[in-house]
């Protein structure tokens, strides 16, 4: 009856030390998704941060080419302002 007993206790202490030791594997995991999470989260902060600009710098030249473009519309062969260009933007704003 004793050694049920004590063959009973090496099963349970066997099954605790396993179960600690998953609880333990699962802590690692759990704070290396967490270190993850912010290498991640920081890197996309920094591609939202480009894409901004770049989308920034593609608006400004986007803006800058109409007015080029604009610019050599009025203009003339000789390099002149032409007068009814500018009637015309007068009329298109």
């Amino acid at each position: 009856m004793a050694r049920k007993i004590e063959y009973d206790m090496e099963q349970i202490l066997q099954k605790h030390n396993e179960e600690v030791a998953k609880i333990n594997s699962l802590k690692e995991q759990s704070a290396s998704a967490r270190s993850d999470r912010v290498v991640f989260s920081n890197l996309f902060k920094k591609i939202e941060k480009e894409i901004k600009q770049h989308q920034d710098l593609y608006r400004e030249t986007i803006i800058r080419t109409e007015i080029m473009r604009q610019s050599k519309e009025m203009k003339g062969e000789d390099g002149k302002v032409r007068l009814d260009s500018m009637d015309e933007m007068d009329v298109k704003d």
